[in-house]
């Protein structure tokens, strides 16, 4: 497709419970073909970002952002081409963590940090992260976005 998406979809959210706070909402998916990824091509991206920003307040916490790297069995943050793309993402729409939903921001933010699994227990993964001066800034940007805490700095 041109615009650099597999499938680009907006659904209403119709969850009970805690996401009636949601009702009504849009939720927006965006899979990134590897193509557009390894070419960097954040223009599409920056597009989406461009109309969220016209109402940041409603799309809050309501960006699935994927990657079509499915016959891949590595998290998004061990790719190196998904983690450049994401820094340059990043870099031309620092407010990206306002709109991404919560099952989304963990594995963007970790693609900005300097981190490595450590362990694997089933499917589960423990993730170390540096100390460095980069990985503070990030974690302080992200939860700056967030709701809630994202990372568990527990050791």
């Amino acid at each position: 497709m041109s615009n650099g998406f597999r499938r680009l979809e907006r659904q209403r959210n119709r969850g009970n419970g805690k996401k009636n706070e949601r009702r009504g909402k849009m939720l927006v998916y965006a899979s990134v073909e590897k193509d557009v990824v390894k070419d960097g091509d954040i223009s599409g991206m920056s597009m989406m970002m461009q109309m969220f920003r016209q109402d940041s307040d409603r799309f809050r916490n309501m960006f699935f952002l994927t990657f079509a790297y499915d016959d891949d069995p590595r998290e998004v943050y061990e790719i190196p081409e998904i983690r450049r793309y994401v820094e340059r993402l990043f870099g031309a729409n620092p407010d990206l963590f306002w709109y991404l939903n919560d099952t989304v921001v963990l594995s963007v933010a970790l693609c900005l940090m300097e981190c490595k699994v450590v362990a694997e227990v089933g499917k589960r993964k423990k993730i170390q992260y540096a100390g460095t001066e980069k990985n503070r800034i990030v974690m302080a940007v992200v939860e700056a976005f967030r709701e809630r805490p994202v990372f568990d700095l527990t050791p």
